[in-house]
């Protein structure tokens, strides 16, 4: 008799192997499981499982009807090896996206957004035009401004798909390739296609970029850079020249065993020596902590040996990631301006929390002046389960601070479907936003009403078009 742990082992094994040329990828993300039927129903016979995180392909004729299962919306698709045919419902699994950015299915060639209030239906918001190749890829993006849609974004590629000439922001991007795939040349030019600013790389055998230089036509100078690797292509020297051809600084880095850096070193102009960056490892009762640093590029007296940044990781004794904090000093960021044209940037910590390989929680930290002193202070706390996340946010004044409190659900394929507010005691419901889709075959939505505290309040579509 064949056991239930053999008979999955089995199924998932032959999936793999027929259905390796399909067209249509997916990932059980139901915990238990998800169960194979005899026919596309909820009461047909139970054939076998598939287990949690498994991933398999399956041909889009094999796409059955559509169906609805615990309020989730999917088809039902037929899956088959030499022993088994029956059918998996795709509400419980999330499906790989054919155009990742903007979260669409199928061979689209163009797609039109807008949206309106139930409350003022004639007004309606345009929001984008897009226009994709067959390969998937967006070849135009057009806004809609004084009643017309007028070209935003052009992007034009080569016969192998690589993007070659790109129109934004009135500016022009062209880039040219060698013939394993790597970029070689990047111009930028004015709306009239007057070049600004030139990058050149050139690579070795293995893909490692040998050197760069970017010039500059109006001062006509341009500035290099020069770089050496080990045999493990881990990079160990970085030399930069300045426009006068004159040394700038030099980069030394120290591996331990060819591969982990352990240490990196500036040589400036004067041949001053100094660790700018380190690795540095921890081991306390099995827990294994191992943090990275960078201080302070340019040293002075003010900074001298501070922290620029770092990120350290955490794992348990099986060697599992538990916990991953990141540190940005003020000065190592942007420069952030608010819209009262003030702002400012802040020290900030973020620290990260994993079970199982999952993200459970995330805590951002940021120092400013609270209370009457300088601290560290909470901003963000996210706890996450599956399709689930509760989000705290707090703002801080000289005295007091304000908080707020959401609550979101998603379905399997990270689609929101629920929204909770809370008033400011974060107890107290104040609002609940419900989302509710319309699909169309691919598995595209192409309506989102939005229902605040029952009633419908906003409605979102998506114009599809295929090739």
């Amino acid at each position: 008799m064949t056991t239930p742990l053999k008979t999955l082992i089995i199924i998932c094994a032959t999936l793999f192997c027929t259905l390796c040329f399909a067209q249509r990828s997916y990932t059980v993300k139901a915990k238990s499981g998800l169960i194979i039927r005899e026919r596309p129903t909820i009461n047909s016979e139970r054939l076998g499982k598939l287990p949690y995180d498994y991933h398999f392909e399956v041909d889009e004729k094999k796409v059955n009807r559509l169906d609805t299962i615990s309020t989730l919306v999917g088809h039902w698709v037929m899956v088959e090896n030499d022993t088994l045919k029956g059918y998996v419902f795709d509400g419980f699994m999330k499906r790989a996206y054919d155009t990742e950015y903007y979260n669409l299915y199928g061979p689209v060639k163009s797609l039109k957004r807008y949206s309106y209030y139930e409350n003022n239906k004639e007004k309606i918001k345009y929001d984008k035009h897009i226009k994709f190749n067959k390969l998937g890829k967006k070849t135009q993006v057009y806004d809609y401004d004084d009643d017309a849609w007028t070209l935003d974004e052009e992007y034009t590629y080569n016969n192998k798909n690589q993007l070659v000439l790109r129109y934004q922001y009135n500016r022009f991007y062209e880039t040219k390739y060698d013939k394993k795939g790597n970029e070689i040349e990047s111009i930028n030019s004015d709306k009239n296609k007057v070049p600004d600013t030139k990058f050149l790389t050139t690579y070795d055998n293995q893909g490692n970029t040998m050197s760069s230089e970017y010039y500059e036509y109006k001062k006509e100078s341009s500035t290099k850079s020069i770089y050496t690797y080990n045999h493990a292509n881990k990079k160990t020297k970085a030399t930069h020249y300045n426009a006068d051809g004159k040394l700038n600084s030099t980069y030394l880095y120290d591996y331990l065993k060819d591969t982990i850096l352990v240490k990196k070193y500036k040589i400036d102009s004067e041949n001053i020596k100094r660790v700018v960056a380190e690795r540095r490892v921890n081991d306390s009762l099995g827990f294994i902590t191992e943090k990275y640093v960078e201080y302070f590029p340019k040293e002075t007296q003010y900074n001298k040996g501070k922290l620029y940044t770092y990120n350290q990781k955490v794992y348990d004794k099986q060697q599992q990631l538990i916990e991953t904090t990141t540190y940005e000093a003020a000065e190592s960021q942007f420069p952030n301006i608010g819209f009262s044209g003030t702002g400012g940037n802040y020290n900030e910590r973020t620290v990260k929390r994993y079970q199982n390989g999952a993200l459970t929680s995330t805590k951002n930290y940021r120092e400013l002046y609270y209370n009457q002193k300088d601290q560290e202070v909470l901003i963000e706390a996210i706890n996450y389960k599956q399709n689930y996340s509760n989000e705290l946010y707090y703002s801080y004044y000289s005295d007091f601070k304000e908080s707020y409190r959401n609550e979101y659900y998603y379905d399997y394929n990270g689609r929101l479907i629920k929204h909770v507010e809370y008033r400011d005691d974060l107890k107290t419901i104040g609002s609940t936003k419900e989302y509710v889709y319309v699909f169309d075959n691919n598995g595209n939505w192409t309506v989102k009403n939005i229902f605040r505290d029952g009633k419908l309040y906003q409605v979102y579509k998506q114009a599809l078009e295929y090739y």
